[in-house]
């Protein structure tokens, strides 16, 4: 992990809680990684687009007249039975923006929290590496955009 400070590509400060992550770009991988703030990574994962690194996004209703819309941009890593679900929800200035965490082993949640807005660094949402990025047609990808 080491001289990947200038490849940053996104941080955030996980609330109600003491952990970090921090996504960094290297040549064609996408590396996630989360621990403890100023301490090695508890959890590396080497991402390749379409391999094991995916995307989404899903325009949402911000009112019950359906004028105003918001999107959500999800993007996630496999690591084995583990998925690691980075999710933006733009609310548009109509509602509050925010950045969340949701760990899924074998496809069920097992974990889920924002991330802290003032800690956010994002250059992987706002740029083209997501983008750039296969979207997740499974049958996954259903049970975290298609959500109420």
């Amino acid at each position: 992990m080491k001289n990947l400070g200038n490849k940053l590509i996104f941080y955030g400060e996980i609330e109600n809680s003491n952990k970090v992550i921090a996504i960094y770009q290297e040549d064609k991988k996408i590396i996630y990684t989360c621990g403890l703030k100023d301490k090695k990574p508890e959890i590396i994962v080497f991402g390749t687009a379409g391999k094991n690194v995916f995307k989404n996004v899903k325009e949402v209703d911000l009112d019950d007249m359906i004028i105003q819309k918001g999107i959500d941009y999800f993007i996630q890593f496999k690591d084995k039975e583990y998925i690691y679900l980075l999710s933006f929800s733009n609310g548009m200035g109509v509602e509050e923006s925010y950045y969340d965490i949701t760990i899924f082993k074998n496809e069920e949640p097992i974990y889920n929290e924002v991330l802290k807005m003032h800690t956010i660094l994002d250059f992987l949402f706002t740029g083209s590496i997501f983008f750039n990025l296969p979207d997740d047609d499974s049958s996954f990808a259903e049970s975290y955009i298609y959500y109420d």
